[in-house]
């Protein structure tokens, strides 16, 4: 009796010329891009009910890395948001009259609701819920 044994031989090949890529030199007209990327610490994308959400915290253009601004960002119905889709609405989330900083957490109640945990100047957390109304392109907190 014949034995046919059949072997499969799986090849992997890597180029003597990978690809390397150079950082960035500040005389460099894309160092300015880098610049504001680095000011960025938090960007998430969501959606909630039928809108999509971008909430970017990021270095205050007036204090820089002394304080942040945390900007929400409302897509309009069924769209996406940010770059090329661009966006309905915008919102300053931080800092507020009531509210210092971002905690960094966000969730979703109810399928619209956006649950923020924010601090109070003091450094307290507190919990904020809002609900955009994109009839009249607000933001209403919900109690």
């Amino acid at each position: 009796m014949k034995q046919v044994f059949f072997a499969v031989v799986s090849l992997i090949s890597v180029s003597a010329y990978a690809l390397e890529l150079k950082p960035l030199k500040q005389e460099e007209d894309k160092h300015s891009l880098a610049e504001r990327a680095s000011s960025v610490h938090y960007v998430k994308v969501f959606s909630a009910g039928k809108r999509k959400y971008k909430i970017v915290e990021m270095d205050s253009p007036l204090t820089g890395a002394a304080s942040t601004n945390t900007i929400l960002l409302v897509s309009e119905e069924g769209m996406d948001v940010g770059g090329e889709a661009g966006h309905e609405a915008a919102f300053v989330i931080t800092p507020s009259e009531k509210i210092g900083a971002f905690y960094g957490s966000i969730g979703i109640e109810k399928g619209d609701v956006l649950v923020f945990r924010l601090y109070d100047f003091e450094r307290k957390p507190v919990t904020r819920r809002f609900r955009y109304d994109g009839k009249n392109r607000v933001l209403k907190e919900v109690k």
